[in-house]
């Protein structure tokens, strides 16, 4: 059956905690609970089941073949018997076809790449980028059962582990390593405990797998397995199901868990909230350095885009090349190095030919983003400035470039000037879909009602030679996000005008 963890994290090794049957089976079905095997999708970032669908396409190399040996004989350096099963896997293993039987075999592999799969590692994942390609085609390649089947797993579980469970019906979970699963109940039950252990609960874990929704690749591996164990099944990485039911059996001591596949594509968008898909020919170290940005791990997304930038075959002309050095920008921009975000703009910009308006229009933006949160307005200006002076703004580009620039204007406390921005910006024609630049018309009739209030405001300040209450908390981000805080605002500056 299996050998793979899911959702545990105590360090059980389930094979040898229960009964006698479970002695019996081979070494690579022990389960260590504290070895993550299904991750709750997370809603606020790109999963990581969808690197692993890029990683699945690439063709393999000799250089990443290449580079998957050298680590794994760096982390068994001292290991002579991983050693002798590395020598081997070099001599076998530069084909697709064994990729199933070195994976279910007790080795390095095996333990590396699940290692890879639960500390989610981008580092590793890269590493083991062509064995994740063959054991995905490998699966490929098998047939599946054309009728909706059951496989299940058992194991240990803590009583937290098992509250994240039910707190947590209805959710998608994806597999974050290739998952062993069994077409016996009965030997799910024998690797559950069965109720034995005082201290952590017995789960049986059923997934309903159903070919017709198209998911990743899964298959019986049977005679492909090193040991050609009858029912197993095995689960592609990055497999996404929804967690229908947790519920006790009394009578059998155990809990019963429900999964359902989700199909592959659709699915996946709508319940992980993914906000964008990468094309197909981007390559692959700006895939990585886009997942890691996502996931906001700015200081090794920097690395992977910067690597792609030093590989020799990468030319200067090359369409991928300013984009990259944008998502630099980007990524020191979220670090705080701004003067490097800036830097590595005119690097962006130096590599895009005049024709390309639409790539200098978005470096000219990230730029006033730059020198805005750096807080250089002089500098924010003069982009904005750059912007509307030069580039060829659609009418939505055009009004949301004067309201920057208005709201530059209003951070300085140039009143006339942002008001002066505001009014252009309400003037531009607004396009046949209004609806799609709703939410900015609203902010700049907002802030057009500020300016003049900040402009009147500060004309009394000056008669009375003192700061008003308003100068002091008009600017204040919830008068600008909160119509409540504009009305309160609005109507002591009206009082106050009156008495004056």
């Amino acid at each position: 059956m299996t050998r793979q963890i899911q959702l545990c994290r105590d360090d059980i090794d389930v094979a040898e905690e229960h009964s006698k049957n479970a002695s019996k089976l081979s070494h690579r079905h022990r389960i260590y609970n504290n070895e993550r095997q299904i991750s709750l999708c997370n809603y606020r970032r790109k999963p990581f089941q969808l690197l692993v669908q890029y990683i699945a396409a690439m063709i393999p190399t000799t250089q990443s073949r290449e580079e998957l040996i050298n680590y794994c004989r760096h982390r068994y350096k001292d290991n002579r018997i991983e050693q002798a099963k590395i020598d081997e896997f070099v001599k076998t293993n530069f084909d697709e076809n064994n990729a199933i039987r070195w994976y279910s075999r007790d080795s390095f592999i095996y333990r590396l790449l699940n290692e890879a799969g639960r500390l989610e590692s981008v580092d590793l994942i890269y590493v083991f980028r062509s064995f994740i390609h063959d054991l995905y085609t490998q699966l490929a390649n098998l047939p599946r059962p054309t009728n909706i089947i059951h496989v299940f797993r058992g194991q240990l579980m803590s009583q937290n582990e098992l509250t994240e469970l039910q707190q947590n019906i209805g959710k998608v979970f994806y597999t974050n390593t290739f998952l062993s699963t069994s077409l016996s109940y009965e030997i799910a039950c024998e690797f559950s405990g069965l109720g034995t252990n005082p201290d952590l609960n017995s789960v049986i874990f059923q997934y309903e797998l159903d070919e017709s929704k198209k998911p990743k690749p899964f298959a019986d591996i049977s005679k492909d397995s090193y040991h050609h164990d009858e029912n197993e099944v095995l689960l592609s990485m990055g497999t996404l199901f929804r967690l229908q039911s947790v519920e006790y059996i009394e009578s059998m001591n155990i809990w019963y868990v429900e999964l359902v596949l989700l199909e592959d594509g659709t699915s996946m968008e709508q319940h992980c909230s993914l906000l964008h898909q990468s094309p197909k020919d981007t390559p692959i170290l700006l895939l990585f350095g886009q997942y890691l940005e996502d996931t906001q791990q700015y200081t090794e997304a920097e690395y992977y885009y910067r690597l792609y930038l030093e590989d020799e075959h990468v030319l200067m002309n090359d369409k991928f090349v300013h984009q990259t050095y944008m998502s630099i920008a980007r990524v020191c921009k979220c670090k705080g190095e701004y003067a490097a975000a800036v830097e590595t703009l005119d690097m962006a910009w130096s590599c895009c030919t005049p024709d390309n308006q639409k790539s200098l229009i978005d470096i000219l933006k990230l730029k006033n983003e730059v020198f805005k949160e750096a807080r250089l307005w002089n500098d924010a200006v003069e982009t904005v400035q750059q912007l509307l002076e030069t580039m060829p703004l659609s009418d939505y580009e055009r009004a949301q470039a004067l309201n920057d620039m208005g709201e530059i204007h209003m951070q300085n406390e140039n009143w006339s000037e942002a008001m002066k921005n505001f009014q252009m910006a309400s003037d531009v024609p607004p396009p046949a879909n209004y609806s799609v630049e709703k939410r900015l018309r609203s902010r700049i009739s907002s802030n057009l009602e500020l300016s003049k209030i900040g402009a009147k405001t500060s004309q009394l300040a000056h008669r009375n030679n003192q700061s008003s209450f308003l100068q002091r908390y008009l600017l204040l981000p919830i008068a600008q996000t909160s119509r409540t805080a504009f009305d309160y605002f609005h109507s002591i500056f009206l009082t106050s005008s009156d008495q004056s």
